[in-house]
């Protein structure tokens, strides 16, 4: 749910400051191009930013849900990378996790504990709310089979990462089978095995 003048946007790359640690220029910078700006909010003093295309812009017919998507009864929306200046892939914070969004809260009021990821892009948001779910001591579930990832080997490297964080990651056909307890992988209960043990403690 992006500005237009989103830190993240390649159309945009002209109007930060670039930082001398920098190994793009703006001149030279590019779609994918990872550059370093300036930023006086940050200890550093600098933010690493991916360059994406415009992508999600609010009020845009690319931040709209599909039309064939269907929502459940009291479905919770939750908007993330609308602050201009911090890109954020994770539905939980911003990358420099300055600012955190509702979802964990409402989780938390709902008594949640076990949470379904998929979506766009495999890779980068869906993978990093994953990671930060597990973080947060949810059962965390991807699914693959209704995520896409920015390229093949992007979407294999993320999934190692998962998979060595007991990630379950399944297909959209096992879904109703763990939403009713009939399937409950060992992986879950590792990670509720995880996510108790500091309140053991």
């Amino acid at each position: 749910w992006h500005p237009k003048d989103h830190i993240s946007f390649f159309e945009n790359k002209h109007s930060r400051a670039f930082h001398p640690s920098s190994k793009v220029s703006a001149q030279d910078a590019r779609v994918l191009d990872t550059v370093v700006f300036c930023d006086p909010c940050s200890e550093s003093g600098c933010v690493e930013q991916t360059l994406w295309p415009s992508h999600c812009v609010q009020g845009s017919w690319g931040a709209q849900l599909h039309e064939d998507l269907r929502l459940a009864d009291k479905a919770l929306k939750i908007y993330k990378g609308d602050n201009t200046d911090v890109d954020s892939y994770s539905a939980f914070w911003d990358n420099a996790r300055r600012f955190e969004t509702s979802l964990h809260s409402e989780l938390r009021n709902r008594g949640i504990t076990t949470v379904f990821v998929c979506g766009l892009a495999y890779d980068i948001c869906v993978a990093f709310t994953a990671l930060h779910a597990l973080e947060l001591g949810y059962g965390t579930i991807l699914v693959e089979s209704a995520s896409c990832g920015t390229s093949e080997e992007a979407e294999e490297k993320m999934k190692r990462r998962l998979q060595d964080q007991l990630c379950l990651i399944v297909d959209s056909s096992e879904v109703s089978d763990l939403v009713s307890g009939k399937k409950r992988p060992w992986q879950l209960g590792v990670q509720l095995a995880k996510a108790s043990a500091p309140q053991m403690c």
